[in-house]
């Protein structure tokens, strides 16, 4: 089984022959960005997810099969990695572990997401909105109150281009944020807080438990708001604060660069089995010149958003 997607034209393809791991791989789609499906000939990046029991002769078998590109091979006790440049990327799992949550999450996701920063793109825990063309970044970890912000500025007039994870790219030496979906995902006390939002029984309810979401759709907030891509001029990093109405406090660029560095999904290679040293360090090249080229500001929110989005216009002024 194989699924070939694009992301902002860069081609990639996974297969396995498990059908858990290939279905885990389809509900991740969503977290790495609106993936189209194509009949691509040739991917920039495969990934292959090889479930063995580790026997030394299989283990052979894969590594001359992959050395020509790149080859990683996981087991429970042990991590070989190598890779030769100048090549399409390929990428090996071969894990024991009878854990496909963890083959996808802690092994997959992690070096995908390297291997596309290794094609220019820079992936943030983060949402995004445009105002006139000039794009503000809301980062910040899960629950901070990046999506609440983002549809309480669309509400306010703001342009929409990412919930939950954006991809940052250079376009003549300026960073630039790409436009994945028009669908916010919030839970109901937070979207009770946005002024002029609709009926939320209009919106569908998915995932379990406390972490049950309306899908809100942008176009039913503001027809029209979604924009395809725009220059970062402004950095927000939201969280609920303990007063009622919004404050904003200036950051330095080294506050806004660590808190960037930690705005990544999963946690950041740290957290998955692979360590992409080079990949890594393009990633922090690429914020640093973020963190230059936008200001920041730290957020605190309250529960009475009423002028929120004025504000933010001020500070893009």
């Amino acid at each position: 089984m194989e699924k070939w997607y694009d992301v902002f034209g860069r081609r990639f393809v996974v297969r396995s022959r498990r059908r858990d791991v290939m279905s885990l791989v389809g509900s991740a789609e969503a977290a790495w960005s609106r993936l189209a499906c194509g009949p691509a000939q040739r991917a920039d990046v495969e990934i292959d997810v090889l479930v063995e029991a580790g026997a030394p002769g299989s283990l052979r078998e894969v590594q001359a099969f992959a050395n020509e590109t790149f080859f990683l091979n996981a087991s429970r006790h042990r991590l070989i990695t190598g890779h030769r440049a100048g090549r399409r990327w390929q990428v090996h799992v071969q894990s024991a572990l009878d854990d496909a949550f963890r083959i996808v999450h802690a092994m997959v996701v992690p070096t995908f997401l390297d291997l596309i920063e290794r094609r220019g793109l820079s992936t943030l825990h983060a949402a995004a909105v445009a105002c006139r063309g000039r794009g503000v970044l809301l980062c910040g970890e899960t629950g901070s109150g990046k999506s609440t912000s983002a549809l309480a500025l669309v509400a306010g007039g703001f342009d929409f281009l990412t919930d939950n994870d954006a991809y940052l790219d250079l376009v003549r030496g300026r960073p630039r944020v790409r436009s994945r979906g028009g669908t916010v995902a919030l839970r109901e006390p937070s979207a009770r807080l946005i002024p002029g939002l609709p009926a939320l029984g209009r919106f569908p309810l998915r995932g379990r438990g406390r972490h049950r979401k309306r899908q809100v759709e942008v176009h039913a907030v503001r027809p029209g708001a979604r924009v395809e891509s725009a220059p970062v001029r402004l950095l927000l990093f939201p969280w609920v604060g303990a007063g009622r109405n919004v404050r904003f406090r200036p950051l330095s660029r080294t506050d806004a660069l660590a808190r960037l560095l930690a705005s990544y999904p999963l946690g950041g290679s740290t957290r998955g089995v692979v360590h992409d040293e080079w990949a890594q360090g393009q990633r922090f090249r690429r914020l640093s010149e973020l963190v230059a080229a936008a200001p920041a500001y730290a957020v605190s929110l309250g529960p009475d958003l009423e002028g929120f989005a004025e504000r933010v216009r001020a500070l893009l002024r």
